[in-house]
């Protein structure tokens, strides 16, 4: 216990050390730098961290987006890093309970393409971010088709959204699993749609959030979804 508690001492040292150079040194290396401890927040804000990796709580996010508005983001500002921190700060922001969920757009299965927002104004709403290779992502999706069916008439709605290569390998797992529900596609990552809602790293996740866009639960159980609905739309 004595060595954890030195090593996580340590690990507070070398990151209040790395912002300190970060400031005091700038240019594409250290802001590469400050990139990558954003996105290992990114990676982990819904999932949470594991524990081996606890050590990456020990970034600050506010201190990493002070070094980006006062010192990187007015010396780089048509590099590509500078467009990436933002999205990650904005992710960080609003992916979270409490937070508004990032309006997108994406193509269905026959190519047309649809807005998000416009499907899910003025209702309760399921975000259902997943792929034809995950399977606790179809689970999921499955277990919600009986809430989908009870709720649906009341104010409730689903969007899917699928991360494949193709739109058939898509196509062919909504219809074997029986998703009665809109399901777009995001073809290798072309909206950074995972990315934006930190699940870059997964399969996909889930968001469901209110009338007014605000995010109610992440990753919720098809019960846990049910007894959101029960309290609000009665």
């Amino acid at each position: 216990m004595a060595l954890n508690e030195e090593s996580k001492n340590l690990k507070k040292r070398e990151q209040k050390w790395k912002e300190e150079y970060m400031a005091e040194h700038p240019s594409v290396a250290t802001y590469f730098l400050l990139m990558d401890d954003l996105m290992s927040l990114v990676d982990y804000q819904v999932h949470g961290f594991p524990e081996e990796f606890d050590m990456l709580s020990f970034k600050n996010v506010q201190d990493l987006e002070s070094l980006y508005n006062t010192i990187y983001k007015p010396m780089f500002p048509e590099h590509s890093y500078t467009t990436l921190v933002a999205t990650m700060l904005q992710s960080l922001k609003q992916i979270e309970v409490g937070g508004r969920y990032i309006d997108f757009t994406a193509p269905d299965f026959e190519g047309n393409s649809v807005t998000l927002s416009e499907q899910i104004k003025g209702k309760v709403a399921l975000i259902d971010l997943w792929a034809s290779w995950c399977g606790p992502c179809r689970r999921s999706a499955k277990s919600m088709i009986p809430v989908y069916e009870k709720y649906k008439s009341k104010g409730f709605t689903i969007v899917g959204v699928a991360r494949e290569k193709t739109v058939q390998t898509a196509k062919a797992a909504a219809l074997q699993d029986g998703y009665p529900w809109l399901n777009l596609v995001e073809l290798n990552d072309a909206g950074n749609i995972w990315f934006k809602y930190c699940v870059g790293n997964s399969g996909g996740g889930t968001f469901l959030v209110d009338q007014e866009g605000k995010i109610l639960a992440i990753c919720p159980t098809a019960e846990e979804v049910e007894r959101i609905l029960e309290k609000m739309l009665k």
